[in-house]
């Protein structure tokens, strides 16, 4: 059914019209002209028993007044899946196959103008296609492709599992909706001999969040500290399927686990996040939270100058006299 709707697709880009799929399930596929009363559709069946569809009505004949489309030679049946299945071949030869690359020869080869976001995504798909062909008969670790993002996370605990063979102190921990279906929620993971490795750093704690940009997107978490040589130490990170409260309490409960403990004193600081008001004191009780300066100083309007530069001296202030002062000048 994919074949039969891309070679659809290029007819019509390639005759510069836009489709409209009427009916289009594994069984039947109606498509016609869109925009006008126009005669020429398409009409197909799959067969019994089979995969194949059998075009049983077919009209060329256009009986409208073809317009160009917005957008020059754009048009909306240039879809990601029919540009990935163009540009398989190539992507073979070469992974490094860049957007603006794709966009330059649809241009030269189709005469079709594609968006920067159109061939991205035609890039991923067809990446996705070619890399889950090649690893059906090929080991992962011989391939030349990147691989998808599914089978990335289907190697996920094997990869722990590698980990381990040399650190056996590393800690990792994995959660997943149910054990039948198995789908990714979130993981904490941590190196070297944790008790031990806090032990040499300041007892302060910075907490943080970033956003991946992947196709399944997600957050990482991420708490670091400064060791003797001031240089900053990764402690503990978790990758979640988004930032809410739950995430960050299987954070911090993970990470207050396997390093500090949680009748241990010590600072943590982050962002005026919500969430993570609300989680430190009830994971760490002990613990004194204080907000990083840098995040506040940033919501201060850029045009009240001088609180901004009394405010960083406060937040660099070696003694409670001279943070005091600083203050009062706010």
């Amino acid at each position: 059914m994919i074949e039969l709707k891309n070679h659809i697709r290029a007819y019509a880009v390639v005759n510069k019209f836009n489709l409209e799929y009427v009916l289009s399930n594994e069984y039947k596929i109606v498509v016609r002209y869109k925009g006008h009363k126009c005669s020429w559709r398409i009409y197909a069946t799959r067969l019994v028993g089979s995969a194949l569809f059998r075009v049983s009505t077919y009209c060329s004949v256009h009986t409208c007044i073809r317009v160009k489309t917005d957008g020059g030679n754009s048009y909306k049946t240039t879809s990601n899946r029919w540009v990935a299945s163009i540009i398989k071949q190539k992507l073979r030869k070469n992974p490094n196959y860049k957007p603006s690359r794709i966009i330059d020869d649809m241009q030269i080869n189709r005469n079709i103008d594609v968006t920067y976001n159109l061939a991205w995504h035609a890039k991923e798909k067809a990446h996705a296609e070619v890399s889950s062909l090649y690893m059906s008969f090929v080991p992962p670790y011989k391939s030349f492709m990147r691989g998808s993002f599914e089978h990335a996370y289907q190697l996920l605990t094997s990869y722990i599992a590698e980990v381990r063979l040399v650190d056996q102190d590393f800690v990792f921990n994995i959660q997943t909706t149910s054990c039948k279906d198995k789908r990714f929620i979130r993981c904490f993971w941590c190196f070297d001999p944790p008790k031990k490795t806090y032990k040499l750093l300041r007892p302060v704690v910075v907490i943080d969040r970033s956003f991946l940009k992947e196709r399944y997107r997600g957050t990482l978490l991420i708490a670091i500290a400064i060791d003797p040589n001031n240089h900053i130490f990764p402690l503990a990170f978790s990758i979640t399927d988004s930032e809410t409260t739950e995430s960050w309490a299987y954070f911090l409960e993970m990470f207050g686990s396997n390093l500090y403990g949680y009748d241990t004193r010590f600072v943590v600081i982050s962002d005026r996040n919500v969430r993570i008001i609300n989680v430190v004191p009830k994971v760490f009780p002990f613990a004194i939270h204080t907000f990083c300066a840098i995040h506040i100083s940033n919501n201060i309007k850029t045009t009240l100058e001088s609180t901004m530069i009394a405010f960083r001296m406060a937040a660099e202030a070696l003694t409670s006299i001279d943070f005091d002062k600083h203050m009062n000048v706010i």
